[in-house]
């Protein structure tokens, strides 16, 4: 049917507001191009020199009120808002444990150290370290309770982003950080973490191109010479949870040339040490390869492609400490006589049924091709993990009970705590069964949320090893709050 010059541009602009409605579509189309081409994209700072006493670094970190004899670490894995509620349930546990130590009583909650994590894991850690007891009052009606799922699918289909989304400029990350501080972070940088007060924070990512993990801290962003004090967290989240597929990847610039290409001073300790293991030597080549000038950008993806219970980067710790001396991690280790390594891993366990099928769908493999090799690299990195603590315990307690030797004294303890929280067998069958539906997602239903964070205390409860921390230290466990009623509104 022919149709009158003109009616096509009617129809369209038909619904829309007065002004387009008085024009024609080629307003709409001019406003939405003038829309494209005002989309910025973010652009990571550079600095004005290396500075390695400088920036947010666990070595700068400092203990104010905190037991030197006491190191606790966490590592929250990867699995959506799951994996968040997890971490909030073990949060909640270690408030309720009162201990008195130094002649001071402080909850457990107070002692943590450092949180490594990946991924949704990352909204948890993230949000305690900037807000500390915050977290308790408004996390799960901001995040945990929310269908933010929801959100992020309303904003890419909403007609008013679609102009930024064609910029070249902007993608759906930089959506997703966008409403990721509008709901959580309020503007936050890394220099609103306060380094006096712990925890100490590592956000993992994955450096695409390299298949690397990239931990936002300074000692990573030296490698391309960028201020991380004045990256917005909600970027280091968004970053850290971009699933491929789903979102894009969060550019970093490499400003390396800023610092004149340099590497940092431990990448020549590591080439040139022949103690270095040949793990030790493929890290420091990675890291100088972002000196090269074709490294232009960094694009980094979800965590939980190299590491998705968030233990790599307490590994790199441990093993590059044999190789370059620090007299501050020294001085640390040598009044330590407790150390906790509490894992919480969120992983599900799921029968794809792949077995029962003649053929499996393109989609349904390259999920499985991700995940598999994902959830087993996963599993021997806690394996790799639990060998070099028990090395490094060992180690520590022979070079003590030397010294206590040649003094006639009596050695300083170290015991190490080591408890690892994994949901997919529980001795509650219903509880387990509840689990493995799970989706990893952001969106979880009320009624999910209370049953996950109920599920983690009471893991870390009864764990073997909590229980004997909480023996030695002559803890006080308080009871847990009755819950609250409310009506969730989304």
């Amino acid at each position: 049917m022919n149709r009158p010059p003109g009616s096509i541009e009617r129809d369209l602009s038909a619904g829309l507001p007065g002004p387009f409605r008085r024009g024609s579509l080629a307003v709409l189309l001019i406003a939405l191009l003038a829309m494209a081409g005002c989309a910025k994209h973010y652009v990571n700072e550079p600095l004005d020199k290396l500075d390695p006493d400088a920036g947010y670094r666990f070595l700068n970190q400092t203990q104010s009120g905190q037991s030197e004899a006491l190191l606790v670490i966490l590592a929250f894995s990867g699995g959506g808002t799951r994996a968040a509620s997890l971490d909030y349930g073990v949060l909640q546990e270690l408030a309720r444990a009162e201990i008195v130590i130094d002649g001071t009583k402080r909850r457990l909650l107070d002692e943590i150290d450092v949180i490594s994590s990946v991924s949704g894991g990352s909204f948890t850690a993230s949000y305690f370290a900037l807000f500390g007891d915050r977290i308790f009052e408004d996390f799960e009606e901001k995040f945990l309770k929310k269908n933010v799922q929801g959100k992020l699918t309303g904003k890419m289909f909403s007609p008013w982003v679609w102009p930024k989304l064609w910029s070249p400029k902007y993608n759906r990350d930089d959506m997703a950080a966008e409403l990721y501080n509008k709901l959580l972070f309020e503007d936050k940088t890394f220099a609103d973490l306060p380094q006096t007060q712990p925890p100490f924070i590592i956000i993992n990512a994955t450096d695409f191109v390299l298949g690397a993990r990239w931990q936002f801290t300074q000692d990573q962003f030296d490698l391309i010479c960028s201020d991380l004090s004045k990256f917005p967290i909600a970027r280091a989240v968004a970053a850290s949870s971009a699933v491929p597929g789903a979102f894009g990847t969060v550019r970093l610039r490499n400003q390396a040339e800023t610092c004149g290409s340099k590497s940092p001073a431990w990448v020549a300790d590591f080439l040139s040490d022949p103690r270095a293991t040949f793990r030790m030597l493929d890290d420091a080549n990675e890291a100088k390869s972002y000196s090269e000038p074709k490294r232009k950008f960094i694009h980094l993806v979800d965590g939980g492609i190299t590491d998705n219970v968030g233990v790599r980067s307490i590994l790199d710790m441990m093993l590059r400490q044999d190789v370059v001396q620090s007299h501050v991690l020294q001085d640390r280790l040598e009044k330590t006589e407790k150390v906790v390594l509490l894992v919480v891993d969120a992983h599900v366990d799921k029968d794809p049924g792949f077995s029962l099928k003649e053929h499996i769908g393109f989609f349904k493999l390259l999920k499985g091709a991700v995940g598999v090799p994902m959830h087993r690299y996963s599993f021997e990195s806690l394996e790799l993990f639990q060998e070099t603590l028990t090395r490094r315990a060992d180690q520590i307690k022979k070079e003590r009970a030397a010294q206590a030797e040649q003094t006639g004294g009596q050695p300083l303890p170290f015991d190490v705590y080591s408890i690892y929280l994994q949901f997919n067998n529980l001795p509650n069958k219903d509880d387990s069964a509840f689990f493995k539906t799970m989706p990893t997602s952001f969106r979880l239903k009320p009624e999910w949320v209370d049953r996950l964070t109920l599920m983690a205390a009471d893991g870390l409860a009864s764990a073997e090893y909590y229980k004997k921390l909480l023996k030695d230290l002559d803890a006080v466990v308080k009871p847990r709050p009755k819950p609250r009623a409310e009506e969730h509104k989304d």
